[in-house]
């Protein structure tokens, strides 16, 4: 099962509320972005953790905590772009666009 795939079972539209972003650079300069988002139910203790790896042409909006977003996620590998395959993109407010090389979610 692809990335994408993966990430499409996990049900992302569900959990848009924004909790949390990180986004880290390592020593040797590649970028790695996090979110973790929740649901509006106050009675689903779950979130939602976005992981992404060798992020480029990050676009972060007026984000504010508890905004609501909904990502999408798309496998770009056929643009032979160097190193990046994946593309996340949030369609509700448009306040997140990125490129990465590898990303994981899971719910917890």
């Amino acid at each position: 099962m692809s990335s994408v795939d993966e990430f499409e079972r996990l049900q992302p539209q569900t959990f848009g509320r924004i909790r949390e972003i990180t986004v880290e650079n390592s020593a040797e300069g590649a970028m790695r972005f996090q979110m973790i988002l929740a649901t509006d139910d106050p009675a689903d203790a779950r979130f939602l953790t976005l992981r992404c790896e060798d992020v480029t042409s990050l676009v972060l909006g007026d984000v504010h905590g508890g905004q609501w977003c909904v990502l999408t996620a798309a496998d770009i590998s056929d643009r032979q772009w160097d190193g990046l395959y994946y593309a996340i993109n949030d369609v509700e407010e448009e306040v997140l666009s990125l490129f990465c090389r590898t990303f994981t979610a899971e719910v917890e």
